[in-house]
């Protein structure tokens, strides 16, 4: 008879970090995009998104607040979602899968000078913390803003870290 070689087993991990203990989780992030519509269109798409910082813990607020700029002649809906990258190194190779958190699409954006836009996230209790110091594995959180019009889309990913 032989033993089971495989086994899992769930393993609950509460973490109670200060954010300000660790350098960098406090800082604001901020990514400026602009993007010509060339495709049947004219004109472009410019966008700020900013970040009060970038550390945050399960079950907290995450505010995105973005200005954008759409002087293309076709309104745009802004396209928010947190997502997670796991990423697997083993015998010099890399394997990486992305799994959707969260999604949300805001109100479309007229043609106009410029347009304020908040969205706000909860984020989910059950996702594990970010995974960062580890050799073969890599767990990591990204946010991602797009304005599009269709095929056409002016994108910006910035890092989180979920603690």
């Amino acid at each position: 008879m032989r033993l089971d070689r495989k086994s899992q087993i769930p393993i609950g991990f509460v973490a109670k970090t200060d954010l300000n203990s660790i350098s960098g989780l406090m800082e604001p992030l901020h990514k400026s995009l602009e993007k010509t519509m060339n495709v049947f269109t004219s004109g472009n798409v410019a966008m700020d998104v900013n970040l009060e910082q970038s550390g945050f813990f399960q079950g907290k607020k995450l505010n995105v607040l973005m200005k954008i700029q759409n002087n293309s002649p076709h309104e745009v809906k802004p396209v928010c979602s947190i997502y997670r990258k796991d990423s697997f190194f083993a015998g010099g190779k890399r394997k990486c899968q992305t799994t959707d958190i969260i999604r949300e699409v805001g109100k479309p954006i007229p043609p106009s000078p410029s347009e304020n836009v908040e969205m706000v996230f909860t984020i989910p209790q059950d996702v594990e913390p970010s995974m960062l110091n580890c050799s073969i594995i890599k767990v990591e959180y990204r946010l991602k803003v797009s304005c599009s019009k269709n095929k056409n889309s002016c994108t910006a990913a910035l890092l989180i870290n979920l603690m």
